[in-house]
């Protein structure tokens, strides 16, 4: 039931913290993530033709699964430095690339899977020698085959 508050149409919620944009399909949480929507809920099962490039903070909540045949996201480096967000008992799977690289700072919460099947779950690294980035992983499942399931060169925090 789509939402008159909503800014994305056939989506539901108005983008806060307590009610975040709810999205069960590829083009709402494309234009959700395009519109610097700060959070948002993933529902359902999600095919992914193409990779989502993030370039503003967000809080990503996934519910459901998220599918690409080649990497699902792409977390850019943003200029309010705040983290990315991954959380929720969902999951991401690529079928060849890396479920999620990231060259910015990102918190992984919940119990959310990132499955690889040929490369690594989750890409990291920073853009140069002077940016910094932190990678948080307070839970999940993180699974890669051909390769190891994290391959991160930023300062990493495990505190799940």
């Amino acid at each position: 039931m789509e939402d008159a508050d909503c800014p994305i149409e056939g989506a539901t919620g108005t983008g806060t913290e307590t009610d975040p944009v709810v999205v069960d399909t590829y083009t709402e949480l494309k234009e959700a993530l395009s519109k610097r929507i700060s959070y948002i809920r993933a529902e359902g099962y999600i095919e992914c033709p193409d990779t989502l490039k993030v370039w503003s903070a967000v809080t990503l909540t996934i519910e459901g699964t998220l599918h690409g045949e080649n990497r699902v996201l792409t977390l850019n480096s943003n200029s309010s430095w705040q983290p990315y967000t991954l959380q929720g008992n969902g999951k991401i799977v690529s079928d060849k690339a890396s479920c999620v690289y990231t060259t910015a700072s990102l918190i992984i919460k919940g119990d959310l899977t990132l499955e690889s099947k040929e490369s690594t779950a989750l890409f990291c690294e920073s853009p140069d020698d002077s940016e910094k980035g932190t990678i948080t992983i307070e839970g999940g499942t993180f699974t890669g085959n051909r390769s190891m399931s994290l391959n991160v060169n930023l300062q990493t925090t495990f505190a799940g």
